[in-house]
């Protein structure tokens, strides 16, 4: 397996109309023809889809805006004629550059010049190899990060992110459009931590203290009354 940097326009990098995230909203069958891919309508109808609530880009093009677009995890795709690259991985993100580059052509973007014109061409991970190879190393990829996943923090973990997001001066709303979560989510989370660090310090019943009673602090939290 090749994986190979390459700076592309954006224009030429395609949303995979067979996405398996697509049975979930819709009845139609994912067999679309590589031969099609390209095609403006077909590619409308995957635009379209990704921006289904269920898979909340709204948020995610909102934390590129607020903090740009980090190449913490590439965009992996594989070539499919002279031109175009289909996204193997990063289908989401490659949606949300997407509608903030159709939000600026309609004057409804708060980005710059400069930011929008990064955005125009990124660098991706081109498979290559045979096309076998590259249509069994495409599966592998998605597995790996569909499936299995990457595992996500627990809540005390978020909880603590947020704390030290604030204690540098960030505001709720902002770490709000920095990581997807609501700004009453993030408050919640704030006050919890908050309070657990006093029980955390005091005298007496510190030694009791562990990270794993976040969620019957947060119950209570709740339940002012």
């Amino acid at each position: 397996m090749i994986l190979t940097p390459v700076s592309v326009s954006i224009d030429h990098i395609l949303l995979d109309p067979n996405n398996p995230r697509f049975a979930d909203i819709s009845d139609e069958s994912l067999n679309i023809p590589q031969s099609k891919f390209s095609d403006e309508k077909v590619q409308k109808s995957a635009y379209d889809k990704m921006m289904h609530p269920r898979f909340d880009v709204q948020s995610l093009a909102a934390s590129i805006e607020t903090v740009g677009f980090f190449k913490v995890d590439n965009l992996v795709a594989r070539k499919i004629d002279d031109d175009n690259y289909v996204v193997v991985e990063g289908n989401r993100r490659t949606t949300a550059i997407k509608h903030l580059l159709n939000q600026h052509s309609l004057g409804q973007s708060i980005l710059s010049d400069e930011a929008i014109t990064k955005l125009r061409t990124i660098e991706i991970l081109v498979i290559e190899g045979e096309i076998e190879d590259i249509e069994d190393v495409s599966k592998v990829i998605q597995g790996i990060r569909n499936v299995s996943g990457i595992k996500e923090w627990d809540a005390y973990q978020k909880a603590q992110y947020i704390n030290d997001l604030i204690g540098k001066g960030k505001s709720p709303a902002t770490i709000s459009k920095m990581i997807g979560m609501s700004v009453r989510e993030i408050n919640r989370y704030y006050k919890t931590f908050s309070v657990m660090s006093q029980f955390k310090k005091d005298e007496e019943y510190s030694s009791y203290w562990k990270h794993s009673f976040f969620s019957h602090f947060d119950e209570v939290l709740k339940r002012p009354a």
